[in-house]
C-alpha cells in the first residue's frame, strides 16, 4: 500500500500478477477508464476530498475495505474510492463516493492505470493517489503510543500524509524492514534516540 502525491505519479510499472500481460503492455499500451465498463459514471467533485483509494479485485470491494473504519463510510473516511473488477462485475448496493469499473482479464500494473486514469477523469484534484491491493490489512507497531491508537489505522496514515506531504508514502510492511528494524537503523546511523514516528504497518 502507498500513497503518491498529485504531481509525483506518471504511469506505473510494475509487474502484473494476475495475468500474463507483458511488461510492454503494461508501460506503453494506452489504458483509458473508458474502455473499462463503469458502473457508474465517475463525476468531478465540487468539493474535492484529498485522498483516492485505487484497488482490483476480482468481484466487489472485500468486507473489510467496506467498514466505517477503512474506506466504506464516506462519512468516516475524506475519500473517494476506485475498485477495478478483473474477473465478475460487482452488482451489490454501492455507496456514492465508491466507483466500480469492469475490466475483465486485466494485468496488475495495466489495472493500475486504468485505476490512475479514471480518478484523474473523477477529479484531477486530488491530493493522494493511494494504491492498494485487496488483502491489505493494517495494524500498529507493538511501540506505538496509545494516542495514535485512538484513531483506526486508515485514519493515522492519512492524517500523517496531510501533516508530512510527502510525495510518496509507503506503509510498513511487516514482513521486510520491520518497524523496529527501521528504528534501530535510525538510532545506529542517525544517533537518533526520540521516539519515532510511527505509522501503520500492513
Amino acid at each position: 500500500m502507498y500513497a503518491t502525491y498529485q504531481v509525483e505519479f506518471g504511469q506505473d510499472i510494475s509487474q502484473p500478477t494476475h495475468s500474463n500481460s507483458t511488461m510492454d503492455e503494461n508501460v506503453y499500451r494506452k489504458v483509458s477508464p473508458t474502455q473499462a465498463t463503469a458502473t457508474e459514471k465517475p463525476t468531478n467533485n465540487s468539493s474535492p476530498k484529498p485522498f483516492v483509494y485505487l484497488t482490483q479485485t476480482e468481484q466487489c470491494l472485500p468486507s473489510n475495505f467496506a467498514s466505517s473504519s477503512e474506506i466504506g463510510d464516506p462519512e468516516t473516511c475524506n475519500c473517494d474510492a476506485i475498485v477495478l473488477s478483473f474477473r465478475t462485475k460487482c452488482q451489490m448496493q454501492k455507496s456514492t463516493h465508491i466507483t466500480y469499473l469492469f475490466y475483465p482479464n486485466t494485468g496488475w500494473g495495466t489495472g493500475r492505470n486504468v485505476l490512475y486514469f479514471a480518478a484523474v477523469m473523477r477529479s484531477p484534484k486530488y491530493r493522494y493517489y493511494i494504491f492498494m491491493d485487496d488483502d491489505v490489512v493494517l495494524h500498529f507497531h507493538s511501540f506505538a503510543p496509545l494516542q495514535m491508537k485512538s484513531l483506526p489505522p486508515f485514519r493515522v496514515f492519512e492524517n500523517w500524509l496531510l501533516d508530512y506531504e510527502p510525495a510518496v508514502g509507503v506503509v510498513n510492511y511487516k514482513w521486510h524492514h520491520l518497524g523496529i528494524w527501521t528504528n534501530d537503523l535510525r538510532k545506529k546511523i542517525c544517533d537518533k534516540t526520540d521516539s519515532p514516528l510511527v505509522i501503520p504497518i500492513i
